[in-house]
């Protein structure tokens, strides 16, 4: 064999390897996809956070993590359902409802496959009102222009059932506007609606802005009907937002809340779901600092509040090796 001839044997040999030795890295990388709620929103940063930590750590697990924006909790259930998202930030009372076939679910029957990872933080009802309204409580938006959120989102269902055991009809807002997280804030300081609600986390960008740009009120989530609705959703809980989190609020503010958890399905593979639990809880201390909801993350809260879907096994294997359970 002439040596031009095993020369050019040898090249192709090794382009050849170098093409095969870097096809099984590529077969191996994952994508996985975490759904959220609006880009302004909490979930959309928290997600974002977790990915961050995932991604960091991609050269040992092959998994690259995106986070995706969505109209929020239910559409995230369901995208779930679908297998179009391959993890979820939901609202613990959707989860629980999902998981029971009631409520927004009845129809669709229960969702056996969803499984929790872990909870992230206590998210509160909010609401807002224009300063001038003359709103002090929740009757005083009877016959206003309000905003409930976007159909498809928990917080549209969460204030949707409060007000039916607070025996409110559709007729009595004037009328019901239908916007996104996002453009509610911007439609009451223009003056196109007159409050709207939001399920967040405190602090909330969204919140801060339309109290800075037009004097919003924060309007306490109390009565007779909230009493009501605590006693049958016991995954809600009486809480308050702190003083000092919003401009010209300074007093704390009665309010209803429930944890904002991560979730997934059965189906998801254990060590993708393992490589996410153990990104987020390796990292504690960082996640913490990527938002300021995130900055009071528990271990003990992360893995014993608001999962009412059972444990998925990916995240059991990291919380035994922890010694958590």
């Amino acid at each position: 064999m002439n040596f031009t001839l095993l020369r050019s044997i040898s090249l192709a040999a090794v382009s050849c390897a170098a093409v095969f030795c870097g096809a099984p890295a590529i077969a191996q990388s994952k994508f996985v996809t975490i759904g959220t709620g609006g880009i302004t929103g909490v979930y959309y940063a928290a997600g974002g956070a977790v990915c961050r930590l995932v991604n960091r750590a991609r050269a040992t697990h092959g998994i690259k993590c995106s986070a995706e924006s969505t109209p929020g909790s239910m559409v995230n259930i369901d995208s779930l359902k679908r297998n179009s998202l391959n993890f979820a930030i939901v609202q613990a009372d959707l989860q629980f409802q999902a998981v029971k076939g009631q409520g927004a679910f009845a129809n669709n029957g229960a969702q056996t496959e969803l499984r929790s990872v872990f909870s992230l933080y206590p998210e509160a009802i909010v609401v807002l009102a224009k300063k001038d309204a003359g709103v002090n409580t929740l009757d005083d938006l009877k016959g206003r222009r309000f905003s409930l959120g976007m159909l498809g989102s928990g917080g549209r269902s969460t204030m949707e059932k409060l007000l039916q055991v607070s025996n409110w009809k559709s007729g009595d807002f004037g009328p019901v506007v239908e916007k996104t997280a996002d453009e509610q804030g911007y439609a009451l300081c223009e003056n196109k609606i007159d409050g709207f609600a939001y399920v967040v986390g405190n602090p909330s960008p969204n919140v801060t802005r339309t109290v800075k740009e037009c004097g919003a009120k924060v309007v306490p989530v109390d009565g007779p009907g909230v009493a009501v609705f605590l006693k049958e959703s016991p995954y809600f809980v009486k809480t308050e937002i702190p003083g000092g989190v919003y401009p010209d609020h300074m007093s704390a503010i009665a309010t209803i809340g429930m944890m904002a958890s991560l979730v997934t399905n059965a189906s998801t593979p254990d060590d993708m779901v393992y490589a996410v639990v153990k990104a987020a809880f390796d990292n504690l201390e960082e996640l913490k600092t990527l938002h300021p909801t995130l900055a009071k993350l528990d271990p003990k809260r992360m893995i014993g509040e608001g999962l009412t879907a059972p444990l998925h096994p990916g995240a059991v294997r990291y919380y035994k090796e922890k010694g958590w359970l």
